[in-house]
């Protein structure tokens, strides 16, 4: 494999560099010696992150560069298709575009293959509604986030319930969706990125247990939190021991099919 990739990038980058080339077909070289270049160098380096010694530890490397990858290579192949006519001897061009036509309908199944299975079957019909799964478990939720996007500032901190990554559930939400800061959304991301969460986590589960207002102030003025957010992902994750406080530290700005927006003082 990786002798491959390299007589691949050794003769992609020769010919990028001949003077005996047009522009055109160097350019189409660079494409290919680039994209061999992107899938050739995960196999010998890999950047340190938090998954270092761990088995996933090339894992961030090699999609990233692969996708990359992708995408001059498929530049490259659509450059080069038309020119197989010039290059091809006339004998060899019925035989290479049979092939070429057989590949190209190949790869014009996966879209469909691969549509049909992330859908479940087509089960649901086509929507451009990004948060149609949201409004399905949590119905007042696109709204919080219609208003708190019509009704904030750019940089208000909001409150909001502390989950996995990737969740099911829809953690981290409504800074998703409305743009705006939330005092920790994905932790996996932020320790990848040499962030230390602290103590976040564990102030987020007391801001929304604890019973004591003047605990609560303090944290909100830590993380200089504006508008706290209620919604049956709060609910399930911390409980309601915490929900009486709340019309103490603030007024109600938004309250809707179970997701209610606090506007702190």
């Amino acid at each position: 494999m990786l002798r491959t990739l390299a007589v691949a990038l050794a003769a992609g980058a020769s010919a990028a560099f001949s003077p005996a080339l047009s522009p055109p077909a160097r350019f189409l070289w660079i494409l290919i010696a680039g994209g061999v270049a992107l899938l050739l160098i995960p196999e010998l380096l890999y950047l340190r992150d938090a998954f270092d010694k761990s088995p996933l530890f090339r894992m961030n490397t090699v999609f990233k560069a692969g996708f990359q990858a992708f995408l001059l290579l498929g530049l490259a192949a659509a450059c080069a298709l038309p020119w197989a006519a010039a290059w091809l001897p006339r004998r060899a061009w019925s035989g290479w575009a049979a092939v070429a036509a057989i590949l190209l309908l190949l790869g014009l199944v996966f879209p469909y293959a691969g549509s049909y299975a992330r859908t479940g079957g087509f089960a649901n019909s086509p929507t451009l509604d990004g948060l149609k799964w949201l409004r399905a478990g949590s119905p007042g939720d696109p709204g919080a986030i219609a208003w708190l996007r019509a009704n904030t500032p750019g940089d208000a901190v909001v409150l909001e319930a502390f989950g996995d990554d990737y969740s099911a559930f829809g953690h981290a939400r409504i800074s998703t969706f409305s743009g705006r800061a939330t005092v920790l959304g994905w932790v996996g991301h932020e320790i990848q990125w040499q962030h230390n969460p602290g103590s976040r986590i564990a102030d987020i589960q007391t801001l929304y247990t604890t019973p004591d207002a003047a605990q609560a102030r303090t944290l909100i003025g830590r993380y200089d939190i504006r508008y706290v957010v209620v919604g049956p992902i709060e609910h399930t994750t911390y409980g309601d021991a915490g929900f009486a406080k709340r019309d103490q530290l603030g007024r109600r700005v938004y309250s809707r099919s179970g997701t209610t927006v606090w506007a702190l003082r």
